[in-house]
């Protein structure tokens, strides 16, 4: 370990000394190692850089401590490098009570990070309930001091943490909570009763299927609140999220999941009423929803995030049974209105519409943006949505497919299309919605990049007689690595050829078709493929 750190130490000291330019050592400072010459408080701050929440970490600052008599008595006098193993189980499960004993006075006063290990799979699967609940009545009376707290809270933990901490005082220190039943069906309630309700702590929160009374917490300084829960465990209308985020006017980060299917009658669970209006998340700057349909566009159309740099939505799109959106068909709309259009910018945007997951889904990304750098896909975006077709409520029926939502999809986009400068689609003649996407192009008079465009509709594209695309100055492509020349593929190329040649011969050149390929696969590209694509200048390969 003391080797280790001599040479981390090293490092960092040469490469400034390389930087300041500074006289060279006389000879004699070579006597004394480095680190051997540092005084304790800097020693110290070099022992707390190791003390991560990592298990290894763990092991380092235990070898820290057992080096030397010297770097012994300023680990044991060093609280800040104990406090986050105190309680640390390994993968089967409680250390024992000597352990955390022997820790928690190395700690002295401070509060404790606990539980961190706790909800990686390994030790899920690992370890034994006796083992995990050994040095609980130890824990429980210690959360008074904790700053974080993890925890795997089945019903058996719930239930004697109940119990436990009946009598015991609010938690006055708590910043992090990570709470997760282990089961993302079902949800259980934690005691609430020993979190102050005066003092505004918390910074994170995490809840994956483990609820915790948040209206009766203060959640002014709440930065992070990620939370699972499937809404027949916890049925909650909208209204009743919002009236939580009116609350949390620090919050940076909402993830809110609920992993079920939904049909018109789980609708039923999430009845609508009254909500909170000009709710404002100054600070948020990201918007995770995984949520019915109707409820995103609830969420969508109550708040208001100036801030906001990335807004992930999935959803399924069914018809709601109930107020207020009975007579409404899933649409876009709400997406379009409330983030797309308000994130225009005047120097260029970026579109991706496509299918996934077997023709599925449709995902849809959006930048405000010129174009998709090389490498880069649509779930860059800032603002990506997952639009889902809901699955088939009996075993024998056929699962449709999401090519249905198209022409409302491209429909509702036409609102953006003049101010799109960079798509990234596939459409067919034959599929349902290329009539819709027609009009969208026809509106994309500032449309200079077509990424990834299907070959078949650069055929229909050059021969339509809608007006042309009169921006449209360069068609791109990422090659598939590793690449294989075959006759499809020079079939392709021949069909981007005409494809360009028809623009020239309409007075509407591009400059080039684009081939990317990574650089270090560069090698892979076969000679026969360079001459097929570089006999001439309308087609050429970028590497990046």
């Amino acid at each position: 370990m003391k080797e280790r750190l001599k040479a981390k130490l090293s490092r960092l000291l040469g490469s400034q000394e390389e930087l300041t330019d500074s006289p060279p050592r006389p000879d004699n400072s070579q006597k004394s190692p480095l680190i051997e010459g540092l005084p304790n408080e800097l020693l110290t701050s070099v022992f707390i850089y190791n003390a991560e929440r990592t298990p290894s970490s763990f092991l380092d600052v235990l070898s820290i401590s057992h080096v030397c008599s010297h770097w012994r008595s300023i680990a044991l006098n060093c609280p800040e490098l104990w406090r986050q193993y105190a309680f640390l189980h390994s993968n089967h499960g409680s250390r024992g009570e000597d352990f955390s004993n022997t820790l928690l006075k190395r700690c002295g006063d401070l509060t404790l990070d606990v539980g961190w290990e706790r909800l990686s799979n390994e030790y899920k699967a690992s370890v034994s309930k006796a083992k995990q609940y050994s040095t609980l009545e130890l824990e429980c009376d210690n959360i008074h001091r904790f700053r974080s707290y993890s925890a795997l809270a089945a019903t058996p933990q719930i239930e004697k943490m109940t119990t436990l901490l009946k009598n015991a005082p609010p938690i006055q220190t708590i910043e992090e909570l990570t709470l997760d039943s282990g089961n993302r069906f079902l949800h259980k309630n934690f005691p609430h009763e020993i979190f102050s309700k005066e003092v505004p702590s918390f910074r994170t929160v995490t809840l994956r299927s483990c609820w915790l009374h948040l209206r009766l917490i203060r959640l002014d300084n709440l930065q992070t609140l990620i939370v699972t829960v499937a809404p027949h465990a916890l049925p909650w209308a909208a209204d009743e999220w919002i009236s939580i985020l009116k609350g949390c006017p620090s919050l940076i980060h909402f993830h809110l999941d609920m992993p079920t299917p939904f049909t018109t009658e789980s609708e039923r669970l999430l009845q609508h009423s009254d909500s909170p209006q000009g709710v404002v998340l100054p600070s948020l700057t990201h918007l995770d929803l995984h949520t019915p349909f109707f409820r995103t566009c609830h969420f969508l159309t109550h708040l208001s995030f100036p801030a906001v740099q990335k807004v992930s939505l999935s959803m399924q799109m069914y018809t709601a049974s109930g107020p207020p959106y009975e007579d409404e068909q899933p649409s876009i709309q709400y997406i379009v209105q409330q983030l797309i259009i308000p994130s225009l910018s005047s120097n260029g945007n970026r579109l991706y519409v496509g299918m996934v997951d077997g023709m599925r889904s449709i995902a849809i990304g959006f930048s405000p943006l010129q174009g998709y750098a090389r490498g880069e896909i649509y779930s860059s975006d800032s603002i990506q949505v997952l639009v889902t077709v809901p699955g088939p409520r009996r075993r024998r029926q056929v699962q449709v497919g999401g090519t249905q939502y198209l022409p409302d999809i491209w429909t509702e986009l036409t609102a953006v299309a003049p101010s799109i400068t960079s798509l990234c689609a596939s459409m067919r003649s034959e599929v349902t919605g290329y009539r819709e996407f027609e009009a969208f192009l026809n509106r994309a008079t500032s449309l200079n990049t077509l990424h990834e465009p299907g070959y078949a509709m650069l055929v229909n594209l050059a021969k339509s007689r809608a007006p042309p695309l009169l921006a449209l100055e360069n068609v791109v492509y990422a090659l598939p690595h590793p690449f294989i020349l075959d006759s499809h593929f020079r079939d392709t190329v021949e069909c981007l050829r005409s494809f360009a040649s028809e623009r020239t011969e309409r007075g509407h050149p591009i400059k080039a078709v684009e081939f990317r390929y990574p650089k270090e696969k560069e090698s892979e590209l076969l000679t026969a493929f360079r001459a097929l694509v570089e006999k001439d200048e309308i087609l050429k390969i970028v590497l990046y």
